[in-house]
This record gives structure tokens, sequence and C-alpha cells, in this order.
């Protein structure tokens, strides 16, 4: 799962001949490539953390519209529908390449483990007195509560009837979780099987009200160094 202009290919199936073996070795290689940027990915996640972060302030809606957008070719395979429930002028302090990514590996989750038609999937965003809230829901078929704690481990796959189906890495959720702990937040997840998933992403205000304040300090310490050049 990822964004860095990858043509994702599974193993898939393997034809017979000379021409069906180089496509089997080229599929195989574009796997192991996609699961070194992915590895490479998370260990800069987990040895950095903040250090890694490019942070600024940005609208969520466009990584949101960013997101929906390079995803439109399988929803409208899948024949899913795909909400935002954001405010417009709903900012965040952090980085918007890695917020995108959280995204997208979020709502690529969901629609490739639903099948069905008719799927609907929501990325929605409010603020409650101590904290951001961002949650991905979909109306899938869920996750059976014996696979949750084990979501986010590495490769880790639940097991459907068509996981063998389902091409990927098995480190998307794993980017996602250590992409929203290096923001100071946390995830969690939530399922009624055929009913909805929710994973929720949680952001302490207190990192926001920092940033600010140290820009607030910063604009004061430049303003009183330009009064005392003149």
């Amino acid at each position: 799962m990822g964004l860095l202009g990858r043509n994702r290919r599974g193993l898939g199936r393997i034809s017979v001949g000379p021409q069906g073996g180089r496509v089997a070795a080229d599929q195989n290689s574009q796997r192991l490539m996609n699961i070194i940027e992915d590895m490479l990915m998370i260990s800069k996640l987990e040895s950095g953390h903040k250090a890694i972060l490019k942070e600024q302030w940005f609208r969520l809606t466009s990584c949101a519209d960013d997101v929906f957008s390079r995803l439109d070719s399988i929803r409208e395979k899948k024949q899913a529908v795909l909400h935002m429930d954001i405010p417009t002028d709903w900012e965040l302090y952090g980085d918007p390449f890695y917020w995108t990514q959280i995204l997208f590996n979020l709502v690529e989750n969901a629609l490739k483990q639903n099948t069905e038609p008719g799927l609907s999937i929501t990325v929605a965003a409010a603020k409650t007195q101590d904290a951001c809230v961002i949650t991905v829901t979909d109306t899938g078929v869920g996750i059976p509560a014996e696979s949750i704690p084990f979501l986010f481990n590495r490769f880790y796959r639940v097991e459907t009837h068509h996981s063998s189906e389902i091409r990927g890495t098995g480190l998307g959720l794993s980017i996602v979780k250590r992409a929203v702990e290096a923001h100071d937040g946390a995830i969690t997840v939530s399922s009624i099987p055929h009913r909805e998933t929710v994973f929720t992403i949680t952001i302490p205000l207190k990192r926001f009200r920092e940033e600010k304040r140290i820009r607030q300090l910063s604009q004061v310490s430049i303003e009183t160094s330009a009064n005392k050049s003149t």
C-alpha cells in the first residue's frame, strides 16, 4: 500500500511458457521492490519519528481529495461510494505526505477487503475538547474480533475467502500506525461484522497549541530583533 507512483501487482496467476515466466518474474520483482520500499518507510518512522517529518499547517481535505482521485479507478470497479465529512477550512499541523499516506492506506484497504458492490467509505474529522479525531468508516464485511489485536502487525492479513486475491505487501496498516504515532497520535479500530468498520485516529490538541505558541514566540523574537536593528 503506497503513494509512490507504484503499480502494485501481486503474484497473481503464473502463465506457462517463456513469456509467462518473464511476467511472473517481473511481478515477483515488483512485489519485492514494494516490500523493500514499505520496510524502509517503517524503519524511518521508527528510528526518526519527528526528525523525518516535514511539518506545516495544511488542509486535510486536500489530502482526502488526492486519495479519492488516486483510488477512483478501484472505487469505480468495486462500485463503491466515497464520502468526505471534513470542514473545508479544517487544518492540521503535520507532514501532509504522511497524512495522505495514512488516508490512502486506510481507504485502499477498505476497498480491497470488500468484494461486494455498494460499499460506502467515509473519511470524517472533528474536534473534541482535547483532541482532533479523524475516522475512516466503511460499511463492508467487517473484521473478526480475533483479528483486531494483530491488524497493525507487519505482514498480518485477515483470513477471508478471497485473501489469496488481495494484492499488497501486508505493511500498509503498520505504516499507518507508525505515521500516526510520529504525530503524537493513536489509532484504534472497531468492527461490527456486515455492518461497519471504523478506524479512529486521535491527535491531542495540545500538539497544535504548542506549535502555535512556538510560532508566536518566534514572530515576537523576529520583530524585536528588527526593532533593535532600526
